[in-house]
């Protein structure tokens, strides 16, 4: 049976705790965290949260492995690293672009921004007393992308894994990220999701119409799944179920698919939906006593969790927030990179792919140098 709670907005992005910790829930740009084993909202009410929260909308969150350290990133350039038992600041670096995509990875902390560059920092070298955030002598440049890097992955302490605004998907050893294991390539528009299985060569990524599959490690694309007129907006692997859910951009449904998976094969079976209400934002897979359930935050305001029950999906929990009185505001595009922004690339980028682009802009565009188009013959 359903039932409705009230908490300080649901917001626009969800993690989970990995270890079954403190969750949290990003509205703008501030973290709420609570506790969804209980159903307890809020849970910790620290002055830090607050006093150093970002300045501008946070577009990426991360826990790592322990469960104790949460990492945002935002549009105002800056990446912050909390303590999940104090929600004390511990560090704030601030880059010359937004960021686009975060992690923890062996000790340390890594960012991607719209600039194409993956960053890193180590840990025990954040403290920001006595200094200021912009000093960015501990931040080491791990690679960088032609293009905006639009989500970023890790997996384990070996790789990291980039899509990018040009189509493409970039695997890289860690630390030694010079040795590229491979480009996964067959996107025709932007990649605006990523997942792995975990302990598998396998991923999943999503762009406008379609999600394929990959070894990651060969580059190898296995299977494409075309979602015609829809831009997937996140990827989630439901482990005990072996399925993953699909949340595509102005849909009311998330879309499952049945994964089977052999030593060197795997296929997606599109297995059912989820009707919602309104259209999901974003979505989280919580496992608890050898159950998969979903938190989905929806467009009119809503957190929401099901529960698989006998092959089908049953809501027992909807947190409504009652304070928004412009719905307008949810409206907002809450990912790194939207159609509009896009087709305005796409639009630019035309002239400079034939040859044809004014030599105003070219000279600007390459920092005044006055090197004159050439067209290819």
């Amino acid at each position: 049976k359903s039932c409705t709670i009230t908490m300080p907005s649901p917001g626009h992005l969800i993690a989970l705790n990995p270890t079954g910790g403190v969750d949290v829930i990003i509205k703008g740009n501030r973290c709420f965290p609570f506790d969804s084993k209980n159903k307890k909202f809020p849970v910790v009410e620290s002055p830090d949260l607050i006093s150093s929260a970002h300045v501008d909308l946070i577009r990426v969150c991360k826990f790592d492995a322990s469960g104790k350290l949460f990492v945002t990133g935002g549009d105002d350039k800056s990446v912050k690293v909390w303590d999940v038992d104090t929600w004390k600041c511990l560090g704030t670096r601030t880059i010359g672009k937004k960021i686009s995509g975060v992690a923890f990875i062996d000790g340390n902390v890594i960012w991607s921004d719209r600039n194409g560059t993956v960053f890193q920092a180590p840990l025990d070298k954040l403290d920001n007393t006595g200094k200021d955030v912009k000093d960015l002598t501990d931040v080491s440049v791990l690679l960088g992308h032609c293009s905006w890097v639009t989500t970023m992955e890790t997996v384990g302490t070996n790789f990291i894994l980039t899509g990018e605004r040009d189509e493409k998907i970039r695997v890289s050893h860690y630390p030694d990220t010079y040795d590229i294991v491979s480009y996964c390539l067959g996107h025709k528009s932007f990649v605006s999701a990523l997942t792995v299985i975990p302990s598998t060569n396998w991923m999943l990524s999503g762009s406008e119409g379609n999600i394929v599959v990959w070894n990651f490690m060969t580059g190898e694309k296995i299977q494409e799944i075309v979602i015609e007129n829809s831009l997937i907006r996140s990827i989630t692997y439901l482990p005990t179920l072996s399925s993953v859910a699909v949340i595509s951009e102005g849909d009311s449904n998330i879309t499952l698919f049945s994964v089977e998976t052999g030593d060197k094969t795997i296929k997606l079976t599109q297995s059912g939906s989820i009707p919602l209400p309104s259209p999901p934002v974003t979505s989280a897979v919580q496992v608890q006593q050898g159950s998969d359930s979903l938190w989905v935050l929806t467009l009119d305001d809503h957190l929401r969790h099901f529960v698989s029950q006998e092959g089908s999906w049953v809501e027992d929990l909807a947190i409504l927030n009652p304070e928004v009185e412009d719905k307008e505001e949810r409206k907002e595009e809450f990912g790194v990179l939207s159609f509009k922004h896009y087709a305005k690339y796409l639009t630019e980028k035309k002239p400079r792919q034939e040859g044809d682009e004014p030599n105003k802009k070219r000279r600007k565009r390459l920092g005044g140098k006055a090197t004159a188009a050439t067209k290819p013959q």
